[in-house]
């Protein structure tokens, strides 16, 4: 073999070894997870369809992993994303599958089909206008979007402007417009208090707030988070039908950094600069088709692996 003196080739086979590692962990995930999943399930349910399940549900998280770790490590080859993740998820099924064959057990996983989206990302302290001249305070960010998953924004407090319930003034607002429904996200500071209201305009009904006193709050959207600490409010977007646009309204109102991924290609930022918003291209969600034999049971279904998106 030749000797690896580039640091190119070096930067390759860290990669490399970095997906095996990560291939191994992920079927390891699998053969442990499904045996979580299966206990905690067979102490309600017929024990022969609970090995099934949990065996689909370990699978569907395990390679959920696998997009995230290729989106992280490959960010701008989406070629690269949907090959490993299919390699990998076929490399962990054969692994898989030898471990559950000494349990007298047939199993397989198979990406068939991938689909693309659009990361949205700025990750420079900022207001969260578009990177128009001048720049909108008021912007779609996604259009026609299926879904969304890894809504994550960072916002400092001293940037929001101040008010309370009812909301007065200018805030900032995230808004998920579907056509027929709405669902807005108003985030303020009331206080000193970062205060986040979700508000579905076509019922006519506000929910929250959910709060943090920091000077700086992570609000995880599609995980339905502020803080770290579940915020239930947020949990009521997941209802709204698809397709639906994603909107930032009065983004003057608010500094910091944000990143989501769309299932959608129509996506406009502007002229992307070193602070403000850039967009890429990204695998958005795969397929997997899961079979599971046993002497009890013939159990085939196929899976959406999206993490981070809504769960509805």
């Amino acid at each position: 073999m030749a000797p690896v003196n580039r640091p190119r080739d070096r930067a390759q086979l860290i990669l490399v070894g970095g997906l095996v590692v990560a291939v191994g962990l992920v079927a390891l995930a699998i053969v442990l997870n499904s045996g979580i999943y299966t206990h905690n399930l067979a102490s309600r349910a017929d024990p022969t369809a609970s090995e099934a399940v949990g065996h689909t549900a370990a699978v569907r998280d395990s390679v959920g992993g696998l997009v995230e770790y290729e989106v992280g490590h490959n960010p701008d080859d989406t070629s690269e994303q949907v090959r490993n993740v299919t390699d990998g998820t076929s490399n962990v099924s054969a692994q898989v599958a030898r471990a559950s064959a000494r349990r007298g057990l047939l199993t397989n996983a198979t990406v068939n089909a991938t689909v693309n989206g659009t990361t949205v990302n700025q990750t420079g302290d900022r207001n969260f206008s578009d990177t128009a001249s001048p720049p909108n305070p008021s912007w779609t960010v996604a259009t026609d979007a299926h879904g969304v998953r890894d809504f994550r924004m960072n916002a400092t407090q001293a940037s929001l402007n101040e008010t309370s319930t009812p909301l007065t003034g200018s805030v900032f607002n995230v808004t998920f417009d579907s056509g027929g429904s709405e669902f807005v996200v108003s985030v303020y500071n009331d206080s000193h208090t970062t205060s986040l209201l979700v508000t579905d305009t076509t019922a006519g009904r506000s929910f929250g707030p959910c709060t943090d006193t920091g000077a700086r709050t992570v609000v995880d959207i599609t995980e339905a988070t502020v803080a770290g600490e579940h915020c239930a409010a947020l949990g009521r977007i997941e209802d709204l039908p698809r397709p639906y646009d994603v909107e930032f309204d009065q983004a003057d109102n608010v500094t910091g950094s944000y990143s989501l991924v769309a299932n959608t290609t129509s996506v406009d930022v502007g002229s992307p600069g070193d602070a403000g918003p850039s967009e890429m291209e990204t695998l958005y969600a795969v397929w997997v088709e899961i079979a599971f034999q046993s002497q009890r049971v013939d159990y085939r279904t196929n899976v959406t692996v999206a993490p981070g998106e809504f769960d509805g």
